[in-house]
């Protein structure tokens, strides 16, 4: 009979060894209207981000009920209705809603991205929607290649989205608009000052810019702020007229949701830590 073999000596557990967090220097700006920043702070809070909120824009409704009244009473003599952002479903179907207790069933609806399809999804609309934000990606869809003949209505703010018209009307489409609210631009006096203290220290401060709006209001204000910054932004489109304000990094996102924005703020403070 053999002798038993003596028990190995047990090896000492190790450690889970800790989550890579940002370093001190992850400042996060973010600049969407007000309400909706929070839900993409939380996340980047719990990561150990300190993120600042500054609105660049403020949204309104429009104070001319009888034109939108009018619109919103006749949305089945569309084809397809485009909404180009949350906020035109938003303001658009807040006033739709009060002439159409079951929503008309002619129109194909579609939207400008995912974000903007699952806010029409809350009122009972399903929309067809490109995989990435934005006006080429929307006119990539099958469902707008041939128009002749068709009527369409895009829901929007006021200004915007010509690029969208203009096509839509070279594929021969009859289009509208319908502006369902307004932007204001909303200044701040110690912008730069205060965000200069917040990047100075660290090297760069990431700023989320998800509009052409929202960005040419920032880098009016941003002076000697545009060096310290990374710029994130969700198209081309964007990304090239950034450029044209001196911002010397700018990082196209390729869509405006909050994932895609999460992903994007991550990433890119990782690579510049290694």
């Amino acid at each position: 009979m053999k002798s038993p073999q003596p028990m190995k000596s047990p090896q000492p557990i190790k450690s889970p060894q800790p989550m890579k967090s940002p370093q001190p220097k992850s400042q996060v700006l973010l600049t969407r209207p007000a309400g909706e920043n929070e839900a993409l702070a939380a996340r980047l809070k719990t990561q150990g981000y300190e993120v600042h909120i500054r609105p660049m824009i403020h949204l309104s409704g429009l104070s001319d009920p009888q034109s939108l009244k009018q619109t919103a009473m006749h949305l089945d003599q569309y084809h397809k209705i485009l909404f180009v952002s949350k906020s035109s479903v938003r303001f658009g179907l807040a006033i739709a809603e009060q002439y159409w207790p079951q929503w008309p069933t002619r129109p194909e609806w579609l939207a400008v991205g995912p974000g903007t399809a699952r806010e029409l999804d809350e009122f009972g609309i399903r929309a067809s929607y490109p995989e990435s934000s934005g006006s080429e990606e929307l006119l990539s869809l099958p469902q707008l290649c041939r128009l002749s003949g068709e009527r369409l209505l895009i829901v929007r703010g006021r200004g915007g989205r010509e690029l969208l018209f203009a096509e839509l009307v070279r594929r021969g489409a009859e289009v509208e608009y319908w502006e369902v609210y307004e932007r204001s631009e909303l200044i701040y006096d110690d912008l730069a000052e205060d965000m200069a203290e917040v990047a100075q220290p660290h090297g760069r401060l990431l700023v989320v810019l998800t509009s052409m709006e929202i960005m040419e209001n920032f880098a009016r204000q941003a002076g000697p702020l545009a060096k310290h910054c990374l710029v994130l932004v969700p198209s081309q489109r964007i990304a090239d007229r950034a450029r044209l304000y001196a911002f010397p990094k700018v990082l196209n996102v390729g869509g405006a949701s909050e994932q895609a924005l999460y992903d994007a703020i991550v990433n890119a403070t990782y690579q510049d830590d290694t």
